[in-house]
């Protein structure tokens, strides 16, 4: 079932079964929706509570959304978004060719590798269009959207994941997107960032793909506290390949095992092969349906979570508003290991030869 995104949930919670009202609160909802200024939304919400609409009302209202015809169906489209740092910076959107605005559609965030770079990538479209993990999700019927990082915009700091929540929210308001049926994921970096997600980010998502990462990567480079035991909430589906020269299996296998130790829910693959995704075309027809077997369960009946960040304390209906220093309980387990620095290279792997 499709359900709302999370600010119209909060919204319709806070508003009890009442008698009927006026219709002016849908104008004021469907403003909310289209992403106004944050200092508009207390003063909508405000409109919205005092109609005192039935939740009913305000859920219907919600699933009977009209979604405008896209400029572009089946092919990648460039736009561009101002960061929290002030920079604009490209993103690609593409949609299925089979996409309907009256049918809620599944979306796939692709993150590209090499992140830390100093620029964007020089033809974002042509990079899309190339991209077989897009291709692939596009055959399948998916929205994509591929957003572009670079040093001090990469997958794991404020700026960078920001703006990937930031294209998920704009397409969501475009686009009939199913928020039950949100993945992400990617090769090298954009695997790290798929791990890095599961652990401190995972709301908008049902399931990650991480093809030759690391999960340990936003971890040291992003200095962000990171738990496996998180990775229990959402699916994984995880590659390594064995002559890789940044992640080898031989090397990976044991933080894989600690992981899924730790319990996270995890299908993890090691294949032949280098820092490639020479794999793509036989190994992508499972990789998608794995993504189509694991839709989003928004109300789990219940929730591990770990996390040292306030800021990364939500996990479904569960957020985590404080943390405080103290023993940990006498049932607490401690599954993560340290990393040594040699185990874990960021961005592009140098080839002198």
């Amino acid at each position: 079932m499709r359900r709302p995104a999370t600010i119209c949930l909060a919204l319709a919670f806070a508003i009890a079964v009442a008698a009927p009202c006026s219709a002016e609160w849908k104008d004021d909802l469907e403003e909310l929706l289209k992403g106004t200024q944050a200092s508009e939304h207390d003063e909508l919400m405000a409109g919205i509570v005092s109609a005192d609409p039935a939740w009913t009302d305000v859920r219907d209202a919600l699933e009977q959304r009209n979604y405008a015809a896209p400029d572009s169906i089946g092919r990648p489209r460039l736009v561009t978004h101002v960061c929290s740092d002030g920079v604009e910076r490209p993103w690609v959107i593409a949609t299925p060719a089979t996409y309907s605005p009256s049918t809620p559609t599944a979306l796939l965030v692709v993150l590209h590798g090499g992140v830390s770079r100093a620029d964007i990538e020089e033809d974002p479209l042509s990079y899309a269009a190339d991209y077989t993990l897009v291709t692939a999700a596009l055959q399948r019927g998916f929205v994509v959207v591929l957003p572009f990082g670079q040093e001090g915009a990469t997958w794991w700091d404020q700026v960078g994941m920001d703006n990937i929540a930031s294209l998920v929210r704009w397409t969501k308001r475009e686009f009939n997107i199913d928020d039950d049926r949100v993945w992400m994921g990617g090769f090298s970096d954009g695997a790290s960032a798929s791990f890095l997600h599961a652990m401190v980010s995972p709301g908008d998502y049902a399931a990650f793909q991480a093809l030759n990462g690391h999960m340990g990567v936003g971890s040291l480079d992003g200095d962000l506290a990171t738990y496996a035991s998180n990775m229990a909430m959402t699916p994984v589906y995880a590659v390594t390949t064995f002559d890789d020269g940044l992640y080898p299996s031989a090397r990976m296998r044991p933080t894989v095992e600690m992981a899924l130790d730790a319990g996270a829910d995890m299908l993890y693959r090691e294949l032949p092969g280098g820092h490639d995704f020479d794999y793509g075309e036989t190994e992508l027809p499972y990789i998608m349906a794995f993504l189509e077997r694991h839709p989003r369960d928004p109300f789990p009946a219940e929730i591990v979570w770990e996390t040292a960040d306030a800021d990364f304390g939500a996990c479904r209906w569960l957020v985590v508003d404080r943390v405080v220093n103290g023993e940990p309980a006498s049932w607490h387990t401690e599954h993560n290991v340290g990393l040594v620095d040699d185990r874990v290279t960021i961005g592009f792997h140098p080839d002198y030869e």
